[in-house]
């Protein structure tokens, strides 16, 4: 009989281990999709972010070759 409770007691312990073992492993994966979805909105806030950037650039750059286009036909190159 007591050989049979051991036994039995074992198999609770090997379950309860088994469980916080998964238990662990879901956590793991958790934080880990969570991270990865983090990351995936930095992302996303940086290719915005470089857009805008992209933009202004572009808009000084027309800017620039306004001022260029003007100075020139201000001392009479081209026209």
């Amino acid at each position: 009989m007591i050989e049979l409770i051991k036994g039995f007691i074992t198999g609770c312990v090997i379950l309860v281990g088994a469980f916080f073992v998964t238990l662990a492993i879901d956590l793991t994966l958790a934080i880990d999709l969570k991270e990865q979805h983090d990351l995936q909105q930095e992302n996303i806030e940086l290719r915005i972010k470089n857009a805008r950037l992209e933009e202004k650039l572009k808009a000084l750059d027309d800017e620039k070759a306004e001022q260029t286009k003007k100075k020139a036909e201000l001392n009479g190159i081209g026209g």
